[in-house]
């Protein structure tokens, strides 16, 4: 697989509080997956738009009961160079979860850069944990663009992420 762009906002145009609660490696993150130990977690109060953070397809939508470590809804949106195929050896994915999903959500539906995915869930304390990974063949590997985000809080920037796809990190052109 050759290397790729993409282009990525905030998963928060308005409304979040500011306050960072970690990112990969700190804030609790670890753990064998790499939605666990590649989260990146910003507070926003309960009901805040959460927004996607690049263009792509949901391969994967749970709604678990809340219990003292999940709470809402937890979404899994694949973008691939060129394709939208979650099967590509290739390509980016991410997971959101602590919101409550949009009604348009659902396995296989395609979204759009910037389009609602749902709202902040009530939390103690309430946040968004997303996570991002390079799939490189076949195998899905944590990104930390961390203070990327950090910085970009509460706009519409938007950043352009190239993917070398040869297991160098991914840099921001």
């Amino acid at each position: 697989m050759s290397a790729f762009s993409l282009d990525m906002s905030n998963p928060f145009s308005t409304g979040a509080s500011g306050t960072f609660f970690g990112g990969p490696g700190d804030g609790g993150h670890v753990g064998s997956s790499w939605y666990e130990a590649f989260g990146m977690d910003f507070g926003a109060p309960a009901g805040t738009q959460v927004l996607a953070v690049f263009d792509g397809k949901v391969t994967d939508f749970k709604q678990p009961t809340p219990s003292p470590t999940v709470f809402g809804d937890q979404i899994w949106v694949r973008a691939a160079n060129g394709s939208l195929n979650p099967d590509d050896p290739g390509g980016v994915g991410i997971f959101y979860t602590h919101l409550q999903a949009d009604p348009s959500i659902f396995i296989g539906a395609t979204i759009a850069r910037g389009s609602v995915i749902g709202t902040i869930s009530a939390g103690n304390p309430s946040h968004l944990h997303f996570a991002l990974a390079e799939r490189r063949g076949g195998t899905n590997f944590g990104v930390n663009l961390y203070s990327a985000f950090q910085g970009r809080i509460n706009t519409t920037a938007i950043m352009t992420v190239e993917f070398p796809q040869n297991g160098s990190p991914p840099t921001i052109v």
